[in-house]
């Protein structure tokens, strides 16, 4: 009988450590995909859920992105995207879940350019509309990631980093 109880003891130990851990891990789940489940609602053309910008240089970036409109009609959005937000292995899906849900660009022409960042997890995605591809292709945008954005990240220069991303995405454009 003794060792009855105790196999019933530690098999309930057992199963009681599978369900805490089951319920701990649906808990991180849940609070790591929170924006990824419910998009929030932009700020503006610049949506800084990470506080990487001061309230200046939000303002500069969203003026450059507002005259760029004005011209061109192309819409650009900036976001950054805390890392408790989504997963690393998901970053890409959630900017382009994001691009779609905020609708950039204008709606017949689908011009818009997202630009997502996460410097939690030292990630940078930029999403392009089909309606800009023509002007700014796929190998272009990675060339403006690589050799214009990244190199200002490294420095721990995001504000710049975005600044003059945006600068050469205008230029190309």
């Amino acid at each position: 009988m003794k060792y009855s109880f105790r196999m019933n003891s530690l098999f309930r130990r057992l199963i009681l450590t599978i369900g805490l851990f089951i319920y701990s891990w649906g808990l991180y789940a849940q609070d790591s995909t929170k924006i990824w489940n419910e998009i929030p609602s932009p700020l503006g053309w610049v949506s800084d859920f990470e506080g990487d910008f001061t309230l200046s240089e939000i303002q500069s970036l969203e003026g450059i992105i507002k005259d760029f409109e004005k011209r061109t009609s192309i819409e650009i959005a900036v976001i950054t995207i805390p890392k408790g937000a989504v997963s690393k292995g998901d970053f890409e899906k959630l900017s382009l879940k994001i691009a779609r849900a905020w609708k950039v660009g204008k709606k017949k022409k689908n011009n818009g350019i997202l630009i997502a960042v996460s410097k939690g997890h030292r990630m940078i995605r930029i999403q392009n509309g089909s309606g800009v591809q023509d002007e700014l292709s796929d190998s272009e945008t990675k060339r403006i990631i690589d050799d214009v954005i990244i190199p200002r990240f490294k420095q721990d220069q995001y504000y710049l980093g975005v600044f003059e991303g945006i600068l050469e995405i205008v230029k190309n454009i």
